[in-house]
C-alpha cells in the first residue's frame, strides 16, 4: 500500500513538474512570437510614417499646394516657326486654340518646383519642350512615379499650319480645337489620345503602344493611324492610309476614300463605314472570324474567310483589310 501510494504521489510530482516546465515554455515562446510581431508591426509603421513624408495625396502637396498652382507659363512667337515639337515625358497633356497669335505652355501640378519636368525653348524655327528630368521619389530601394497629377497645357494658334509632333511618354493627350497643318505626328508610349475635333493635315502618323485611341474627324491626304494594345476609332475618315490594332478593335464610322484603304487587325474585329457609293477593288481577310459586307454578291462569301473581286464602277479604290481573329464588317456609313 505504501508503494502504492509513493508511485502515485512520485506521478502527480513529475506530471506537474511536466507541466510546469510546458507552461514555462509555451510562455517562452508565445513572449518570443509577440515580440517578433512587435517589431514587425514598427517596421511596418516605419515604412508607412516614411512613405508619407515623401509621398502626398493626389491634388495635395507638402506645402499645401493644390493642383491649380502653375510652374510653368512659358509664351514664345510663333511667326517664323516650321514646327512645334512636344517631347514630355508624363503628364496629362490638353492641346487647343491660343487666344493670342502666340504659342503658350502652362504647367501645373505638384512637387515640381524642385524639379520642373519640362523645358521650353526656340531654336532656329522649331519650339521644342522637353523634359528635364524624370521625378522619381525613394522610398528604400523602391522607386515611386510621382508625376500623374502634372497637367501640361498647349496653347497653339488657330492660324499655325505647319508642323506638329507630339510625343508622350506616359499618360493621356486630348486634342480640343480644330487644326489644319503640313504634318502631324503624335506617338503615346502609355496612355489614350482623344481627339474631338477636326484634324486636317497633308501627311499624319500616329502611334500608340498601350492606350486607346479615339479621333472625332480626320482628313489626310497620307495617313497612318496604329495602337499596339487597344482599341483604335475614328468617327470620320478621309483620304489614303493605313489603319491598325494589334490587340484592339478597329472602328472607322464614317471613312471616304481618296485612293486606297487598308486596314489590320491582329486580335479584334474589323468594322468600316464607307461612304458615298464608290467602286471598291476589294481584298478582304478573316483567318478566325466571320465576313459580312454590304456589297451584292456577299451571300457568296459571307461564311468564307477569303474575299476579293470589284464592285460598283469605276474608278475603283482599292481597299485591303484583314484580321486574324476577328470578324470583319463593312458596311454603308
Amino acid at each position: 500500500m505504501i508503494i502504492i501510494c509513493y508511485s502515485i504521489l512520485s506521478f502527480r510530482e513529475e506530471t506537474a513538474c511536466r507541466f510546469y516546465a510546458g507552461h514555462v515554455y509555451m510562455k517562452k515562446s508565445l513572449g518570443i512570437l509577440i515580440a517578433v510581431w512587435a517589431v514587425i508591426a514598427l517596421i511596418i509603421i516605419g515604412i508607412i510614417i516614411v512613405g508619407f513624408s515623401l509621398y502626398t495625396l493626389p491634388g495635395v502637396t507638402r506645402e499645401g499646394q493644390t493642383m491649380s498652382d502653375i510652374y510653368i507659363d512659358e509664351t514664345l512667337p510663333i511667326n517664323d516657326i516650321d514646327t512645334i515639337q512636344l517631347h514630355m515625358s508624363a503628364a496629362t497633356v490638353t492641346v487647343r486654340h491660343a487666344e493670342s497669335g502666340d504659342f503658350r505652355i502652362v504647367q501645373s501640378g505638384r512637387n515640381i518646383e524642385d524639379n520642373h519636368i519640362i523645358d521650353v525653348k526656340k531654336s532656329g524655327s522649331t519650339i521644342e519642350v522637353t523634359p528635364k528630368g524624370s521625378r522619381r521619389i525613394q522610398l528604400f530601394s523602391f522607386s515611386l512615379p510621382n508625376n500623374s497629377d502634372n497637367v501640361i497645357d498647349v496653347y497653339i494658334p488657330a492660324e499655325y499650319a505647319k508642323d506638329v509632333k507630339i510625343k508622350l511618354s506616359a499618360g493621356d493627350l486630348d486634342i480640343i480645337d480644330a487644326y489644319t497643318l503640313d504634318g502631324f505626328d503624335v506617338t503615346v508610349s502609355a496612355g489614350d489620345f482623344n481627339s474631338t475635333a477636326l484634324i486636317q493635315s497633308k501627311e499624319s502618323q500616329i502611334k500608340l503602344s498601350a492606350g486607346n485611341l479615339e479621333l472625332s474627324q480626320l482628313e489626310c491626304d497620307d495617313f497612318d493611324v496604329s495602337t499596339s494594345a487597344g482599341k483604335l476609332v475614328i468617327h470620320a475618315l478621309s483620304g489614303s492610309g493605313k489603319a491598325s490594332a494589334s490587340a484592339g478593335e478597329v472602328r472607322l464610322e464614317s471613312v471616304e476614300i481618296a485612293d486606297s484603304l487598308t486596314v489590320r487587325s491582329s486580335a479584334g474585329s474589323v468594322k468600316i463605314g464607307i461612304a458615298g457609293d464608290p467602286g471598291l477593288d476589294y481584298r478582304i481577310s478573316a483567318s478566325a472570324g466571320s465576313i459580312e459586307t454590304y456589297f451584292a454578291d456577299v451571300s457568296g462569301f459571307a461564311r468564307g474567310k477569303n474575299a476579293s473581286g470589284k464592285v460598283g464602277d469605276g474608278p475603283y479604290k482599292n481597299i485591303d483589310i484583314s484580321s486574324s481573329a476577328g470578324s470583319i464588317k463593312i458596311d454603308r456609313a
